[in-house]
């Protein structure tokens, strides 16, 4: 269960006189998601110090769950936050990866069983299992954000406060980062308080949105109220999201007005005719990266859970929600081994395409070691040439829409359960020969592509992902 976050008429400065806080009113209610956007020297790293007791008011005061932080609030204040410093290299101090983790649940007065217990679970819900060994200094940065994460999720706090969580990381660790919050909030119910500059996000995931300039909170609501004051937003020194902005460009070029303004893609509707002609661009739908992570997802919750879904709601890495319809989902058995089959039929919405309206089928099997393993079987394709983003001999799985299958299903798994996944396209083969994947050097069916997880508005004639 999450925790309530208030801050009330706060104001601080720094020595000598310098107000970085000037009476902010902040509400963050028990298992929301709330980001503070603002440029530099706004205020939002040091709000954020103030809930969790790095820094105390100059006048005003700061409540968790109706308990007024003071100076010495120490252990109480520390379980039920976890605070995660934007530059990792701030937070991690031991020499691997598996002491960092076990400092703060050692420090609860914690069985050794249960502190082993804690950090072997934070380091599989970020992503970094076996990393326990690792020397700290042998981390990429986006491994020390992961690690710094660990830390704090090993002290099971009720509430996270974030400062730019996304910071130095590339859009797919990026989306990972935040697939992993959202799964916190969502299905554990954590409260989340994110600082970010990364505008796109914060419609996608957050619940409420906080603007800060010059040390004030200018504006706060739904991120679609916040968002519609257009001058405020550009008067703070912040921009609309791409999708917003976007609309806002054809509503300048052709007059094509809405009611609201999307804060999204999937919000995003599509243009009428008369604009679709002038701006020269095509539908949309989701791509066969998409479809095949929501296949495995259908099929481990069936396998895993018993759930039988006609519908799948996955969050794509450009952060975009998708509804993906379940064609069928049925479990069965082969040589003692359970396992669970599902099929999406993919909506390019574009007939041109084609891969449009094909079926592609995810088996998901469980297996004892933790993790997700995605390979691909009839109808995907193998690589047979240098210079793709995939090895030699390996299925043509696109890296990105490879992690967001093994993401889809690594969110519905058991603890410590790990699982099989293999994807496999009807008619594949014969697909592949109106492609040209086979000049590209890939042989026996369709690659599985989608970085984005939607297929985009476009320049007729351009390439799909």
């Amino acid at each position: 269960m999450g925790s309530r976050l208030e801050a009330v008429t706060l104001s601080f400065e720094y020595p000598p006189s310098i107000l970085a806080l000037d009476r902010v009113d902040f509400l963050a209610e028990t298992g929301e998601f709330v980001a503070i956007l603002g440029p530099n020297g706004s205020g939002k790293t040091t709000l954020l110090r103030h809930l969790n007791g790095l820094l105390s008011p100059t006048s005003g005061k700061v409540l968790v769950d109706g308990r007024e932080v003071l100076k010495g609030s120490g252990g109480w204040l520390h379980r039920t936050i976890g605070y995660v410093f934007q530059d990792p290299n701030d937070q991690l101090f031991a020499a691997t990866v598996g002491e960092d983790v076990a400092f703060g649940p050692r420090n609860m007065d914690l069985g050794a069983g249960e502190v082993a217990q804690r950090v072997e679970t934070s380091l599989d819900l970020v992503g970094l299992t076996g990393f326990g060994s690792r020397p700290i200094h042998s981390l990429s940065f986006g491994q020390k954000r992961r690690a710094a994460l660990a830390g704090v999720l090993a002290m099971q706090p009720s509430a996270l406060v974030l400062d730019e969580p996304t910071a130095g990381l590339d859009p797919l660790g990026a989306s990972r980062l935040m697939t992993l919050l959202h799964l916190l909030n969502r299905q554990r119910g954590v409260t989340i308080v994110a600082a970010t500059h990364d505008i796109d996000l914060v419609p996608a995931y957050a619940g409420r949105v906080y603007i800060m300039h010059a040390g004030r909170v200018v504006t706060s609501g739904p991120p679609p109220e916040v968002f519609a004051q257009t001058e405020l937003i550009r008067h703070s020194d912040l921009r609309l999201p791409r999708a917003a902005h976007l609309l806002n460009l054809i509503d300048a070029e052709f007059g094509h007005s809405l009611a609201s303004l999307p804060m999204t893609l999937e919000e995003t509707p599509p243009p009428d005719r008369q604009v679709r002609a002038a701006a020269g661009v095509a539908g949309g739908g989701f791509t066969t990266g998409a479809a095949a992570a929501a296949a495995a997802r259908a099929a481990s919750e069936l396998l895993f859970h018993g759930r039988a879904s006609s519908v799948v709601e996955l969050r794509s890495p450009m952060g975009a929600i998708l509804r993906v319809p379940v064609q069928e989902a049925r479990t069965g058995e082969s040589g003692g081994v359970a396992f669970a089959t599902a099929s999406v039929m993919k909506e390019a919405g574009d007939p041109e395409d084609v891969t449009d309206g094909v079926e592609i089928c995810a088996t998901v099997t469980a297996k004892d070691i933790p993790g997700v393993t995605v390979d691909g079987g009839r109808g995907v394709g193998r690589v047979v040439r240098d210079g793709l983003p995939v090895e030699i001999g390996h299925a043509a799985i696109n890296p990105v829409p490879h992690q967001m299958i093994a993401d889809a299903v690594a969110g519905v798994l058991p603890p410590r359960q790990g699982a099989m996944v293999i994807i496999s396209v009807t008619g594949g083969e014969e697909l592949a020969s109106r492609t040209l994947n086979p000049a590209a050097g890939i042989v026996g069916g369709i690659a599985i592509l989608g970085t984005t997880g939607v297929i985009e508005i476009r320049g007729i004639g351009g390439s799909m992902l």
